[in-house]
């Protein structure tokens, strides 16, 4: 399927899992290992640029998303 950006991004912009950390590039954030030094690492060893001036929301973002996943699996039990 073939389809610019923009329009896959809007696709998944109800799925938390997904975000964007520079042009052209999204991430699953249950792949992400870390997010430093303006470098998004993946559990695969892969690293990605992240945007500079977004740096410190995507890391929020990160932090947030690994929360809820947290407190998900808390009130299950």
């Amino acid at each position: 399927c073939r389809m610019p950006f923009h329009k896959l991004e809007s696709h998944l912009a109800g799925d938390e899992r997904f975000c964007a950390i520079n042009r052209g590039i999204l991430v699953n954030l249950d792949y992400v290992d870390s997010m430093e030094d303006f470098v998004c690492r993946m559990k695969s060893g892969i690293s990605f640029p992240m945007n500079t001036k977004k740096h410190a929301e995507l890391k929020q973002t990160l932090i947030t998303y690994r929360f809820n996943i947290r407190r998900k699996q808390l009130s299950r039990r």
